[in-house]
Order: structure tokens, then C-alpha cells, then sequence
């Protein structure tokens, strides 16, 4: 199926921009850190949807299409211990989102244009990567029950 390939690919994709997010992290590159820590936990999020046949919006933050599609469209068919971790995983992925703009623009406060580097610290960036990583891993061990168990619903 197509849906099933995109999904690959995201988690692929999220993958790879995990690992950026970690290099950018042992660089002290903390903004980058946050920023590409973002974008992983959003492709992997997008996979997530995509894996259930459902289509994204192409925006940064898909908590709340994620968190209907799982915890309304999908509720019945889900296992509990998927559902159980939707609302955290949402909750980070909003919390990336809004970080992804501080990083993104230098901020203006009081007169004063603030570069994104000075705005997030390495403990910020830490968080952040731990974040995508825990998301990543969920769409992971999702897809995998996922594909198992549409390919069990259509072998009976």
C-alpha cells in the first residue's frame, strides 16, 4: 500500500533527523539540536497517521490530528497500551512545535534582537532530543503492531 511506504519513509526520515539532532547536540549547537529534534518527532508523528491510512496537514505540529485519529477515529482498535501514550506523546510534540519558532527567528524583547543561541540552553536541547527519540521509538514499535495486525485481520 502507499500509505504503508510513506509511513516507512517518515519513520526513515525521522531517523535520520534524529541522529542530526544528537550531532548538533554533542556540538553545543543547541538551537539546531532543538529544531531538527523537532522535525524528527514530526515525521515520525506524520507516520504515525499515515500508517492508518489518514493524510497530514503539511504543518509543524500534527499533536492534534494525531490525538483525534487515535484516541476518536481509532480508539476501538488500538490496543490500550498504544493509547495509554498518546496524550504525552502530543503534548511533546506541541511543546517541539513551539519550540521549533524560538529557535527558528531571533526574538525581539525590549528593544533587543536575541539570536536564537542565546535563547535555548543544552538542557533545553537535551529534552528535546530525549523527546523525539521517545516519540520515534512509539511510531516504531506502532507501525510494526500496525502492519501485524492488518496483516492478521486480512489472512482470516
Amino acid at each position: 500500500m502507499i500509505s504503508d511506504k510513506e509511513a516507512e519513509i517518515m519513520l526513515q526520515k525521522a531517523k535520520r533527523e534524529l541522529r542530526t539532532a544528537k550531532r548538533n547536540l554533542e556540538d553545543k549547537l543547541y538551537p539546531e539540536a532543538v529544531f531538527d529534534a523537532q522535525r524528527a518527532a514530526e515525521k515520525a508523528i506524520k507516520a504515525a497517521i499515515r500508517i492508518t491510512g489518514h493524510e497530514y496537514a503539511k504543518d509543524h505540529d500534527p499533536s492534534g490530528l494525531f490525538g483525534r485519529i487515535m484516541l476518536k477515529e481509532l480508539k476501538d482498535k488500538i490496543p490500550e497500551d498504544f493509547l495509554k501514550e498518546v496524550p504525552r506523546l502530543g503534548k511533546a510534540m506541541n511543546k517541539l512545535a513551539k519550540l521549533r519558532l524560538l529557535v527558528e527567528y531571533p526574538l525581539e524583547s525590549g528593544g533587543e534582537i536575541i539570536p536564537p543561541w542565546e535563547q535555548v540552553d543544552r538542557q533545553t536541547a537535551e529534552k528535546s532530543v530525549e523527546s523525539a527519540e521517545s516519540i520515534i521509538l512509539w511510531v516504531e514499535k506502532f507501525i510494526k503492531w500496525w502492519k501485524s495486525a492488518s496483516k492478521n485481520k486480512h489472512q482470516k
